[in-house]
């Protein structure tokens, strides 16, 4: 029992975390073009009619080791690098 309410806590924490680095930190250097992807595509102005797809979902557990990498490849954190002058 203990070990499951840590987890389900580090997991909480590891979102938070994430998100507040998604969104206060690299936020503001993100392309325009990422709310597309954030509004799950749903405001692309295609000039044709929307055709109904099915819902899928992907899902992937990154290690610890593998987290930064990804969020190194995002667009945003580049932005930040470039314009922070750091890479941490």
């Amino acid at each position: 029992m203990a070990k499951d309410n840590f987890s389900e806590q580090s997991k909480e924490y590891a979102t938070w975390v994430i998100g507040r680095f998604y969104t206060d930190i690299v936020g503001p250097y993100r392309d325009p073009e990422r709310r597309w992807v954030d509004e799950h595509y749903k405001t692309i102005p295609f000039p044709f009619q929307e055709i109904e797809i099915p819902v899928f979902a992907m899902e992937y557990a990154w290690s610890n080791q593998e987290m930064p990498g990804c969020f190194g490849t995002w667009s945003a954190t580049r932005h930040y690098i470039k314009n922070k002058g750091i890479d941490s």
